[in-house]
């Protein structure tokens, strides 16, 4: 099978199914997915089309749970085992963990 990517010139992106509005203007918050082990899963953060970087997404996290009142040692928690995952997946997995993400 051909990637996109074998007809691709540094001056043309691939061609992808991407469309430009095929993320919902309103999201209904009551119906995301939440991890079933998710510590505080009535604390919502939005990831989705937000800064992606590390930081930026344990900074959203611990925003949240300082909102919904979440003491600052279980803050710190949050952001020690972050801090400590060995990879941008498991700080995914791990702010599922904590809040429903969406």
């Amino acid at each position: 099978m051909e990637s996109p990517f074998d007809s691709w010139d540094a001056g043309d992106p691939p061609e992808t199914d991407y469309e430009e509005d095929s993320f919902p203007e309103e999201l209904d918050l009551d119906e995301i997915s939440i991890n079933p082990d998710c510590k505080y899963p009535h604390i919502k953060v939005q990831l989705v089309g937000r800064d992606g970087n590390a930081f930026s997404i344990i900074a959203h996290v611990r925003e949240g749970l300082k909102e919904a009142g979440v003491s600052r040692e279980e803050r710190d928690a949050f952001r020690d085992a972050a801090m400590a995952s060995g990879s941008y997946e498991q700080l995914l997995n791990l702010a599922t963990q904590w809040v429903a993400v969406y």
